[in-house]
């Protein structure tokens, strides 16, 4: 044999044995790990330095040496901040950790795998900046610079309970049961995928998705990730930029689809919301220093829709302010529904309403069209800032019915009960299309116009009525009334206006308004009459009396005068009395009998037209027109502006003079 032969197959023979060796030398170290326990209290103190907590093992710890050396530890627990109620703030039942050996020798550190069991974790706010849980970010910082992290092939926990409470809450406010969670790195494709599934209080999640490598990453390497998130029927889609270790994110585009709404999953997390229907938001969230920016945003629910921007301010107290818009916007599903109270206007149900202890909340909101109780509305505009104070809208105006709505409002709370304000306009708004929204029968035609403004203070919608303290101007311009009537009418407001159903029928049929205006001033829920006045070119129409919003009830006298002395001469004064919600109209006693008296061969027609065909140009003359009806349009007006003022100033008042 040759002597190059003979060296070769020596080679493969020591190469054999010395392999041999060490795989024998492998297979016992593995069989038999070092014990470490004696290390505890050095290892301990490392980790409180890395932590920044005091850090407890309480049981084994060993160490399998082989070519990828195995740390084992048993019962590991982090304390908590001093200042956070739970007992601790991590609780590890076993930990596994595998190290490549080759690279470790190299100094460098390669983590094959991590692995955790039983693990517990109580996450706390005490409300303001602090959190338990910024060791996170703590233990990636040295003296605030970046710090790289080990390369780490493969993370598996099984059985991860972890809690959220404010301080002061009795109970956690979230509970996350995870049954498996993982993170793998495919170092083929350099691509790390994660997924996780368990249980968020008492609906499944499953989260999913890919991430660039977990290994020499610091807080200022973003790294791209994408995730898909499932909580019982709700879809959450995530694509952006994160910061380890989750402090913070670079950006984030997002989708959301909840096919049966959020009902379900806000009542296991206590919040009670009403049944609205399917929503799909999406957009994307940036985050500015303490700012997170959600842009591009577009919602929809139902037939609404959302589109614009809301800027969140993470610090405590919480800010949010942002700027939405909708093409259409119902709010009727938003809005509680109070079943009425029979034989009533105002319920006596207490008001549901919570204020934040913490926040402010500034929104504005325009919609091309806005739903409210039935109602449509046009070119609408919402300003509202929401806190711990109260709530005030600014702003709240629409086009409605060929006029303007203009409202301001404000609501604080007071003990028990909730403080009241309210600013409303109503600018010319049309009485036919009114009627018509309203699917009110045709009684009149004209431009209105009204201000109001009150306050009040109670716990349910009859307590404020009830202490209500304001003052009312209306007046109707460009308008007419129909003197084609039925015969005398009686009983509720409904058969009333049903009786002045297609009156209009030409010129000739109408009794043009020349002016009609009223004046109400309202103290504890009493409002008193201080003018009321009716002009047609045919009559004359005043009224007195008051409107008990305390007993919801009416209490009124109107009194009606001809302009014609060619029509016949009955005077009857019309009495309104009885509930708001169905008021008697009846003829006056005393006024029947004097005018009949006067004018008995014409009783029969004047009855027959009834009070509001006297109102309409059949009763006594008592002018005959000309400037005399203009002064006292605007002798009357003067005189109710006069006392309205007297209640205090009343700028709105003073520009419609």
């Amino acid at each position: 044999m040759k002597r190059g032969a003979r060296l070769l197959i020596l080679s493969m023979v020591l190469t054999g044995g010395l392999a041999a060796g060490l795989t024998s030398l492998v297979l016992y170290l593995r069989s038999s790990a070092i014990d470490l326990s004696t290390l505890r209290e050095p290892i301990t103190r490392q980790l409180k330095a890395v932590t920044g907590r005091d850090v407890k093992i309480t049981g084994k710890i060993s160490l399998g040496l082989s070519l990828i050396p195995t740390l084992d530890v048993e019962g590991m627990q982090i304390e908590n901040e001093p200042w956070g109620k739970a007992d601790y703030f991590l609780r590890v039942g076993e930990a596994r950790i595998r190290v490549h050996l080759m690279p470790l020798l190299r100094g460098r550190v390669e983590i094959a795998s991590v692995s955790a069991k039983h693990v517990q974790g109580h996450l706390e706010s005490d409300g303001e900046k602090r959190r338990n849980w910024n060791l996170l970010a703590e233990a990636v910082t040295q003296t605030g610079e970046a710090a790289a992290i080990p390369e780490i092939g493969k993370v598996e926990f099984t059985d991860i309970k972890v809690d959220y409470r404010e301080l002061g809450e009795k109970a956690a406010r979230f509970s996350l049961h995870l049954d498996t969670a993982s993170l793998k790195n495919d170092e083929e494709n350099g691509i790390g995928s994660f997924e996780l599934s368990g249980k968020l209080n008492e609906d499944t999640i499953s989260v999913s998705g890919q991430t660039a490598p977990l290994f020499t990453v610091s807080p200022e390497q973003p790294r791209q990730f994408d995730a898909r998130i499932e909580i019982s029927d709700i879809q959450l889609s995530l694509d952006g930029s994160v910061k380890f270790p989750f402090e913070e994110f670079t950006y984030a585009d997002f989708s959301l689809e909840a096919p049966k709404g959020f009902t379900a999953i806000a009542s296991s997390l206590g919040v009670e919301l009403p049944d609205y229907g399917p929503v799909q938001i999406a957009g994307n969230i940036t985050p500015f220093g303490e700012e997170l920016h959600f842009g591009n945003m577009t919602a929809k629910s139902g037939d609404s829709d959302v589109n614009g921007f809301v800027i969140v301010r993470m610090e405590q107290p919480l800010r949010l302010r942002g700027e939405l818009r909708s093409k259409f916007m119902d709010l009727d599903p938003y809005l509680p529904e109070t079943p009425p109270t029979e034989g009533r206007i105002f319920s006596a149900d207490e008001f549901v309403i919570s204020f934040p202890e913490a926040g402010d909340f500034r929104l504005k909101h325009q919609a091309e069209k806005l739903k409210v109780f039935d109602q449509e509305f046009a070119n609408s505009e919402i300003e509202a800032h929401l806190n711990s104070t109260g709530l005030l809208i600014s702003r709240m105006d629409a086009d409605y019915a060929g006029g303007r709505l203009v409202n301001s409002m404000n609501i604080r709370p007071q003990g028990n009960d909730l403080v009241f304000g309210l600013n409303h306009q109503v600018r010319g708004v049309d009485l036919i299309a009114l009627i018509e929204k309203n699917d009110w029968p045709n009684y009149a035609q004209g431009k209105i116009t009204a201000i109001f403004e009150g306050e009040s203070r109670g716990a349910s919608a009859a307590a404020l009525a009830a202490r209500l303290n304001g003052r009312l101007f209306a007046e109707i311009t460009e308008g007419a009334i129909p003197i084609k009537l039925s015969t005398m009418l009686s009983g509720s407001i409904k058969n009333l206006f049903a009786s002045f159903k297609n009156m209009f029928s030409g010129k000739d049929m109408e009794a043009a308004i020349e002016c009609g205006f009223a004046g109400f001033a309202i103290q504890d829920g009493v409002a008193g009459n201080k003018a009321l006045l009716i002009m047609t070119d045919k009559a004359v129409m005043t009224g007195k009396g008051d409107i008990d919003l305390r007993k919801e009830y009416l209490n009124f006298r109107l009194s009606p005068r001809s302009r014609d002395p060619e029509l016949i001469n009955l005077a009857v004064d019309v009495e309104i009395e009885g509930p708001l919600v169905a008021p008697e109209f009846r003829l006056n006693k005393g006024s029947v009998v004097k005018s009949v008296g006067a004018t008995a061969g014409k009783t029969a027609l004047g009855v027959a037209l009834g009070p509001l065909g006297v109102l309409l140009g059949a009763a006594g003359s008592v002018m005959t027109g000309g400037n005399a009806a203009k002064v006292q349009c605007e002798d009357r007006r003067e005189k109710v502006y006069q006392d309205l003022q007297k209640t205090g100033p009343w700028p709105e008042l003073q520009a419609l003079e």
